[in-house]
């Protein structure tokens, strides 16, 4: 395991959720890397400065640290067989695309999955071409890979031919490029706006029909009197104009331009006072920038910049809505073992981390991160530790894309395709791929980890195998690493109380090999024997030896995702469409999150019934990903869409921020459901489980409110489905009080319980008396409008009495309501249907 390398055995806790690949996110655990890469700098803050090292050239021994990892112009020593080439075209050309070239991500899915993919290569030169550009057919009706999935959360692009001033990009080519793009992921950033480059790709997405957001950017200099940057601004501007902003996530502003600039002016901090001169040039153009998009009523559109991983200037961060960051563990000396892990540790300590020092706490994510797979000459194919081989960058896929995707971590994998412009010009691991002789990208069989940011819209086409699965974790998870025929990486032995060859759906629930591992969580003696014996095994298997996290520092990275109960699931069923969707007030300034599942075939006349979600976790922890079982079971067998919704989580966003997010998605729905959904807005559902159950109870009493017309409900919800709900958060076990009974339950105790309440509300303000968190407390009048209410309860959770109260209370004010308590059953049974047999 990753809390185990360089052979340190770490404490058990939290930390081993994961099988045995070094998750991303895990500052606690990280190892130290040698004395040769210790001085790479791993802080940030805001208002200080970060000792930087000075850029070193490409040479042939392979340089110790490097100070930056992405965008390497004019830190390369040109390779021998380019030397000769006319130099002062080097001067004239302002490249565009990143510096280190991994195996493209076409040839990378390709490798993986064995797929030739065949793609027109265009002329770089600046001169027109005499090859027709014609679109003979109509580029919305093109034949999908079944090979391809959408593993990433998005990709480094630029369309090949938009070297200014040799453009030559082609439409036709962008239109390939996007169809196979949209394959991939659902995003892609640009690096620049010259020969087209934005009209082409926007015009590419309108053509291709696609579901593909674009990072538009500008690629300013600080060297010419804002020539460069005129020249794109005008272009951005006409593309916006011709194509609209439909596409556009936003626009970036720079691409380590402090770091340039730094380099020209031998400064090293990017807030001394020669980063800060370089940030005062940039700022200029960000604050035009922002003019423009004002003059075109765009003035909401996020506006960002991009740069080096620790050459963030502060000054322009507080100037943005975004920040991406280049981070290439490679460029860093760091082992291909401790890339996946030092990436995202690198990508928290110094961007996330000085972004929530400002006082506008920019999003951010990482522009740039990848693995080269050879190189041109024998003294760069190492970087010390590793080499650069395509067996290291499926291990660098295996390990990072997997995690960052379960994470939540926003990446641009780096890059769609090797760019043979910059093997010929700068050598090293500017890797070429492509043969001159050949225009098609040839790739070879392997194998690829599906670990879909988002499931393939086609349906859920992939095989769920128990013993090809690496690691499956709820959360914020994706689908898992599935291989074929086996795992690249073994599974590590399971303790033995953890033995069972027919669950490899397993997670480590923060369990080591001991000889006598100490007992966490035993379940008490006056319920063992009215227990269900299934949920006893499984007890006992997977949860009795884990730390409860109440008892545990509070960490949302270790945390977030991995609920104990998550081997206990059963295998997602197939459904026609999954989909993933954004919305919200932009009054709000939130987006929030959700995913819809659709049957197979033709939606009736009607339109699809729909159940809105909304899962467990105690408001802290779960995500749009945690409970596909039950959202596929919904979706099969009752035939409608089932959406579920990623509602910010505590104790970041305090209450009410859960119940406003709730409150979103149904008005989403009711205002954008028929297009978008297909479905029949008089016959919707709202539905969770536990703190999901308590959101639902909430949003059932809001959506009869006066106050509820915005919009307006056109017709009475149809019913509130109530899962193991949390509906009165005064409760207590005392005497006389309704948790009393079950003051012994299993997993969900008394004070876990509490210790969720912590979290959702405001230490200076107890809310759990306000209905809007405590639905038992609702008046009335509120009560007797709401739909009727099927309410499901384990005999041994601590949250049964407060249920069948609730039922009550909802019976006496003339609600239809069906409330079923499970003998033997615990609050943790709905989670178990693969688990249980009853």
């Amino acid at each position: 395991m990753y809390s185990q390398a360089n052979g340190q055995s770490h404490s058990t806790d939290l930390l081993d959720y994961y099988d045995h690949i070094p998750p991303a996110h895990r500052i606690s655990a990280f190892s130290s890397l040698s004395g040769q890469q210790q001085n790479i700098p791993m802080s940030a803050t805001a208002g200080s400065s970060v000792e930087h090292l000075a850029p070193d050239s490409y040479s042939d021994t392979p340089v110790r640290t490097r100070p930056h990892f992405g965008d390497r112009r004019g830190d390369f020593v040109e390779a021998p067989h380019v030397q000769e080439k006319n130099r002062s075209s080097r001067s004239r050309r302002r490249w565009i695309i990143g510096g280190i070239a991994v195996v493209g991500v076409a040839a990378l899915v390709g490798i993986v999955a064995g797929v030739i993919v065949s793609r027109t290569k265009s002329s770089s030169s600046s001169s027109s071409s005499s090859n027709d550009d014609t679109i003979s057919s109509d580029p919305s009706r093109f034949t999908k890979d079944s090979s391809l999935k959408q593993s990433f959360w998005g990709i480094a692009y630029t369309p090949e031919g938009t070297l200014y001033p040799d453009c030559g990009a082609k439409q036709t080519d962008v239109i390939t490029d996007i169809q196979l793009l949209s394959q991939l992921t659902t995003r892609i950033r640009l690096y620049g706006a010259d020969c087209n480059t934005t009209a082409l790709v926007l015009n590419a997405i309108k053509l291709t029909q696609v579901n593909m957001s674009v990072y538009i950017a500008n690629y300013p200099q600080s060297d010419d009197n804002g020539e460069a940057y005129n020249r794109q601004r005008d272009a951005i501007k006409s593309a916006i104009e011709t194509y609209g902003s439909d596409h556009i996530a936003g626009v970036t502003v720079g691409n380590e331009f402090i770091l340039n600039y730094l380099n020209a002016n031998s400064g090293t901090d990017p807030n001394s006072a020669v980063g800060n001169a370089g940030a005062k040039i940039l700022n200029q153009y960000i604050a035009d920038t922002k003019s423009m998009l004002s003059d075109l009523s765009l003035s909401s559109m996020k506006i960002g910049n991009a740069d080096a991983g620790s050459y963030f200037n502060n000054l322009v961060l507080e100037q943005v809505n975004y920040g991406m960051a280049n981070v290439h563990p490679w460029f860093a000396n760091v082992s291909i073992d401790q890339a996946a892990g030092w990436t995202s540790d690198f990508f928290l300590t110094n961007d996330v981390a000085l972004s929530q020092k400002l006082p506008n706490t920019p999003e951010m994510s990482i522009a740039e991160t990848g693995w080269p797979t050879k190189s041109s000459d024998v003294g760069n194919e190492s970087n010390g530790p590793s080499t650069a081989s395509e067996e290291n960058l499926q291990k660098f896929l295996n390990t990072f894309v997997c995690q960052a995707n379960a994470n939540g971590t926003e990446y641009f994998f780096f890059e769609f395709f090797d760019e043979k412009w910059k093997d010929d010009k700068y050598g090293g691991v500017e890797v070429q791929v492509v043969p001159p002789e050949n225009n098609k990208l040839n790739v070879k069989n392997d194998r690829v980890p599906i670990a879909s940011h988002r499931f393939d819209q086609t349906g859920l086409s992939v095989e769920w195998d128990d013993k090809d699965i690496v690691f499956f974790k709820l959360g914020h998870a994706a689908i898992a690493c599935l291989f074929d025929p086996e795992p690249l990486l073994p599974l590590p032995p399971l303790p033995p109380s953890t033995q069972n060859p027919h669950v490899h759906l397993h997670l480590h629930l923060h369990l080591q090999p001991q000889a006598d591992p100490e007992i966490k969580q035993p379940l008490h003696p006056s319920i063992i024997s009215r227990l269900d014996p299934d949920y006893i095994s499984f007890h006992n298997k997977y949860i009795l030896h884990a730390p409860p996290p109440d008892t545990l520092p509070w960490d949302p990275i270790k945390m977030r995702g991995t609920p104990a109960y998550a081997v206990g699931m059963r295998k997602p069923l197939e459904v026609g469409k999954i989909e993933d969707f954004e919305f919200g007030n932009l009054g709000r300034k939130v987006r929030v999150r959700a995913r819809a599942y659709t049957p197979h075939g033709e939606a009736p006349m009607a339109g699809w019934p729909i159940i809105i979600y909304f899962h467990g976790g105690g408001w802290t922890l779960g995500g749009i990903d945690s409970e596909q079982s039950i959202l596929t079971n919904f979706c099969v067998g009752a035939k409608c869409v089932a959406l579920t919704v990623d509602y910010r989580l505590a104790p970041e966003h305090k209450f009410p921020a859960a119940v406003e997010d709730a409150i979103e998605a149904l008005q989403w729905v009711i205002t954008e459901g028929e297009d978008l959904l297909h479905i029949d807005t008089s016959n919707i559902a709202i539905g969770g489980q536990s703190a999901g159950g308590n959101l639902s109870a909430v949003l059932a009493l809001k959506s009869v409110e006066d106050s509820f017309n915005t919009p307006p409900l056109p017709h009475p919800l149809k019913l509130q489905l109530l899962i193991v709900p949390v509906l009165d958060l005064t409760a207590s076990e005392a005497p006389g009080g309704r948790w009393e009974r079950n003051k012994h339950a299993p997993f969900l105790t008394p004070n876990r319980t509490r210790w969720f309440k912590k979290m959702y509300f405001d230490d200076e303000e107890d809310s759990s008396f306000k209905w809007e968190a405590s639905p038992i407390f609702a008046p009335d009048e509120l009560l007797r409008k709401v739909p009727k209410a099927w309410i499901g309860a384990g005999e041994f959770d601590v949250l049964c009495d407060d249920a069948q109260a609730y039922a009550e209370r909802l019976k006496e004010c003339g609600v239809e309501v069906e409330c079923v308590v499970y003998e033997g059953g615990t609050h943790i049974n709905f989670m178990l249907d693969g688990a249980l047999r009853t």
